[in-house]
């Protein structure tokens, strides 16, 4: 039977369980599996069966339905006559990182997976998973590989998540080192599992954040001293959807997602936990990123005719953070902005005409933004 729509005190859908006060199962599972999902019908039903297809049964799966308009909820209600699967319905949308801290503190199991609905595990996920928590006491968060699956044909790329060129994960973090190594890049996959009373201690995603939550919770998990386990078996599959950034506006949308990540940076400096060499890494990328912002800005204002102001921001970007490559823009804007201007306007063009994201994308790999990739046809989709 679906859950029942719980009504909050400050008027939202909660996504709250209606049954929290019912008699307790018999066994807690040990996983909980969360997937918030909003106008998923095209995907949903996959994410579910990959939960029902796992090798190990010790699971309760909760789908929250954000205020959907299409069939979502309806292709969920579908599988519910697994009793471990449970339906939630919000009645408007609501944030993403909110959802999974109001579950998270429902449930009681041992381990918690944030499965996009977009995504799928694959079949011995949990059982690996479990595995190395099992090992080592000390191990908060187990993030395996991932293939990536292209958005549109389902068809796999011929690299995994950890083998990408944008998330390039480190063959080897030398121990004490996590943040270090955090900090240059979010290299692990977002529906990595975590220990459900690290989740908690921790204080669970920031709700202020939004696009690079799981970010901040690694890092923060690595900075209070548990281990955070690489595993290169890819375990699950990412989707990937061109476009998300493929509009006009997409320099504004960049800087606000870049400065968002600085925000990250800023309140992840400000811990009083961190050694002097994480702190120094944090800083440099929080300068990097701060640079990277203020280059789509100067895009930005580019397009918009207003060369002084492209000039100056790309300047302060350049002053923020030195590269050779930064400087160069800054020259090539003083000697013939009309050109980089109309390069800038065709490249958004292609990219609009191919689908391709163009921009900062901290979900995307280069080799996809520029086209050059390859499909796996000998997978499964």
């Amino acid at each position: 039977m679906p859950e029942q729509v719980v009504q909050s005190r400050n008027g939202h859908a909660s996504t709250r369980l209606a049954d929290r006060n019912a008699a307790p199962a018999q066994k807690r599972p040990a996983f909980t599996i969360i997937t918030p999902a909003f106008n998923a019908e095209r995907w949903i039903a996959e994410a579910v069966k990959s939960v029902l297809a796992q090798t190990s049964p010790d699971w309760q799966m909760i789908v929250i339905d954000n205020g959907s308009s299409d069939r979502t909820g309806e292709i969920v209600e579908g599988f519910l006559d697994d009793p471990r699967l449970r339906l939630v319905r919000n009645t408007e949308n609501r944030p993403v990182s909110v959802i999974r801290n109001e579950i998270a503190e429902t449930v009681e199991g041992d381990y918690l997976v944030m499965l996009d609905a977009d995504d799928r595990l694959l079949p011995r996920f949990l059982e690996r998973v479990r595995t190395e928590f099992e090992l080592d006491a000390n191990v908060a968060v187990v993030s395996p590989d991932a293939r990536l699956l292209d958005g549109s044909s389902g068809e796999h790329f011929d690299f995994t998540l950890m083998e990408s060129r944008w998330w390039k994960a480190p063959r080897h973090v030398r121990p004490g080192k996590m943040v270090e190594a955090l900090a240059t890049r979010d290299f692990l996959y977002a529906g990595s599992a975590v220990r459900r009373d690290v989740f908690a201690s921790l204080g669970g995603l920031d709700p202020e954040l939004f696009g690079c939550m799981d970010w901040d919770l690694w890092i923060r998990v690595a900075a209070s001293g548990r281990e955070v386990k690489i595993l290169r078996e890819p375990l699950a599959e990412y989707r990937v959807h061109s476009g998300s950034l493929s509009r006009p506006n997409s320099d504004q949308v960049a800087s606000k997602m870049l400065t968002n990540v600085a925000r990250m940076f800023e309140q992840l400096i400000a811990r009083d936990d961190l050694n002097r060499g994480e702190r120094t890494a944090l800083r440099r990328s929080l300068a990097r990123i701060r640079r990277h912002a203020l280059m789509a800005d100067s895009r930005a204002a580019l397009l918009e005719g207003n060369r002084a102001a492209a000039q100056s921001l790309s300047m302060k970007a350049f002053t923020t953070f030195p590269r050779p490559r930064s400087l160069a823009i800054v020259v090539a804007l003083r000697v013939s902005p009309d050109l980089i201007r109309r390069k800038h306007e065709r490249r958004m063009e292609q990219a609009r005409e191919s689908g391709r994201v163009i921009g900062f994308g901290p979900s995307r790999d280069p080799r996809i933004l520029r086209g050059r990739i390859r499909l796996r046809r000998d997978r499964p989709a």
